[in-house]
């Protein structure tokens, strides 16, 4: 591929992984479309649904076409939001079509880095790619509050698919598609070989249980600023950059470490961390208190699927890479039962989304203290 062609299938490949974004400030969208207990489950649930069916389709047809297609796809459904929002079940489906074409982006766009830069290259890439994705999801609440103040905050939509369909149309020019070492093996039968291994399954779950806490945050922080205190959509926009301002550098450091050490023992510690700061946010009263709070559990999730991957794994061949990365991915489904569980939660306080991701996140220490320990006993 001539450079030009690579460093305009580059600038596509990080304008896409902006595209992922969107269900980051999922709990911000939530709270403009009143839509309660079903729109997490719309955005997340398709993950378990669609996981092995796009790595499938990157087999066969290739992971920039999958991508482009996501991309593409996500443009009537971000339409249907602009336009019909108002109506419960138009705005069901347009989360329904904006989730599912999510799944096809987590899935082809590590193989897409793999065709433009080789394997050597793809932890520094995808990186770089979560680096844009977190500018984006710091940006998006500010982005909805300004269009609210102009006068409808549904054009955030608008403005959004431009973004997307730049990213599309470069991923598009950036040239045909390669051999890719990560195709293949994302069927049914090889996710079910690697979870029969025990830390492999645990792994899993632990991070299903940790997309859980993380999504019931997400729910939390519009009714925490509105209606605890008493604040503004700037308010919000300031937890997001909290939230996403360290998670970042936490994230980069993230990745050198795992290079240089055996990170699994780093896991229950990392967790504890994120532990209190979630205990933090049911405690806060004041904004400043529940800033500390949000930063604390930021930090400790941080790394959470960079932990997961690190005791899953190196238990395989590189064979069954891609099989390990389509269980884990499926697990990110789990964020579509926060929604129901925050409503069968009845929180005196009235912060059930918070006691929710606190009681998730002690859950998770538990099962990453339990992962670990199998997976250096069985090495």
């Amino acid at each position: 591929m001539s450079s030009g062609r690579n460093s305009i299938g580059a600038a596509g490949l990080l304008l896409a992984y902006s595209c992922m974004a969107f269900p980051d400030a999922i709990g911000v969208v939530a709270a403009r479309l009143r839509l309660d207990g079903i729109v997490s489950a719309l955005v997340f649930a398709w993950f378990a649904l669609f996981a092995i069916p796009s790595g499938l389709l990157c087999d066969r047809f290739g992971s920039r076409r999958v991508a482009v297609f996501a991309l593409g796809g996500t443009l009537p459904a971000f339409a249907l939001l602009a336009v019909c929002g108002d109506f419960r079940y138009a705005a069901a489906a347009g989360l329904a079509f904006a989730g599912a074409a999510n799944v096809a982006l987590q899935v082809s766009l590590p193989s897409r880095a793999v065709e433009l830069f080789g394997v050597s290259r793809q932890a520094s890439v995808l990186t770089l790619g979560l680096f844009a994705k977190t500018l984006f999801a710091m940006a998006i609440p500010f982005a909805i509050a300004a269009f609210a103040h102009a006068g409808d905050w549904r054009f955030f939509f608008s403005a959004y698919g431009v973004v997307f369909t730049a990213a599309a149309a470069l991923m598009w020019l950036g040239g045909g598609e390669s051999s890719c070492p990560l195709r293949g093996a994302a069927s049914l039968a090889g996710v079910v070989e690697v979870a029969r291994d025990v830390p492999t399954a645990l792994s899993a779950l632990s991070f299903a249980v940790g997309v859980i806490a993380d999504v019931a945050f997400n729910l939390s922080v519009p009714d925490a600023v509105h209606l605890r205190f008493a604040m503004g959509d700037a308010a919000v926009g300031t937890v997001y950059i909290v939230l996403f301002g360290v998670k970042l550098p936490v994230t980069l450091l993230g990745a050198w470490f795992f290079a240089r050490c055996d990170a699994r023992r780093f896991f229950s510690a990392s967790i504890a961390i994120a532990a209190l700061g979630a205990f933090a946010l049911i405690m806060a009263e004041g904004f400043v208190a529940y800033l500390a709070g949000v930063a604390l559990f930021a930090a400790g999730y941080a790394n959470v699927y960079g932990f997961v991957y690190a005791v899953a794994a190196p238990r395989h061949s590189s064979g069954k890479a891609a099989s390990v990365a389509a269980l884990l991915t499926m697990s990110i489904a789990g964020g579509a039962l926060a929604s129901p569980l925050i409503a069968a939660i009845s929180c005196p306080r009235g912060r059930s989304a918070e006691a929710l991701s606190a009681a998730a996140t002690a859950a998770l220490l538990l099962l990453a203290s339990l992962a670990t320990r199998l997976s250096r006993r069985f090495a």
